[in-house]
């Protein structure tokens, strides 16, 4: 028994899944070109304010919790 597929139902699928693969690839970029902005902002930030970003190092660590006090 073969099924006949319809062309147009066929294209306009593909089109469909094209179109939002589009979508999800632009979103990808603006995403990645914004992320690669912030971190030039940051390090010419860090060059020109050093003291403005020397706590961020030390924000980084992971913190202590005291379970028991001594």
């Amino acid at each position: 028994m073969t099924i006949a597929i319809d062309l147009d139902t066929h294209l306009a699928s593909n089109l469909t899944a094209l179109a939002q693969q589009g979508v999800a690839n632009t979103n990808n970029f603006a995403h990645y070109a914004n992320l690669a902005f912030t971190k030039d902002l940051m390090q010419s930030g860090q060059e020109s304010n050093a003291g403005i970003f020397a706590g961020l190092n030390a924000a980084d660590r992971t913190p202590v919790i005291k379970t028991a006090s001594s």
